[in-house]
């Protein structure tokens, strides 16, 4: 087992009525993550360069939940009426929805690593905020430090 764990500023960052610590920070084995989008090769490889000099510097955002929960997140998300689930949906009870990282996933997979720590979010509304303020928080950052690149 080769774990990457966060070498983070992601657990001082607070927001109204979320603070990224009250919510479980585990190690994941990569295979049992669902990446319902697909990743830009280019952003990947320059996310996998980063955690190689840097670390994992936020947690990949992880909405675990039921099946038929992001079934019914996907269907009113894209207005499918067909009531089928997406394509690539894994057949379990409980899913373990990629929200926000699919790029830093596939480049700890391309590093060789069998886990990664997540963070894990109770529903989608919750998840689109911590997204949100985690790319916020790198913004600024980055504007602060007079840097460029990609939040990994």
């Amino acid at each position: 087992m080769k774990p990457l764990r966060v070498n983070s500023r992601a657990s001082r960052l607070a927001f109204p009525g979320i603070i990224i610590d009250s919510f479980e920070v585990r190690s994941m084995a990569v295979d049992d993550l669902w990446q319902p989008v697909r990743t830009v090769p280019i952003f990947v490889d320059e996310v996998r360069d980063s955690i190689s000099k840097t670390g994992l510097m936020n947690p990949i955002i992880v909405v675990r939940t039921p099946r038929e929960d992001v079934v019914l997140h996907y269907r009113d998300k894209h207005k499918a009426t067909s009531g089928a689930p997406p394509n690539n949906l894994p057949d379990a009870p409980v899913i373990n929805a990629i929200w926000g990282g699919s790029n830093r996933l596939d480049a700890v997979k391309q590093l060789g690593y069998t886990h990664v720590d997540c963070v894990l979010i109770p529903d989608f509304f919750t998840a689109m905020r911590v997204q949100t303020e985690q790319r916020n928080a790198y913004d600024i950052a980055e504007v602060s430090n007079g840097a460029a690149g990609k939040a990994t």
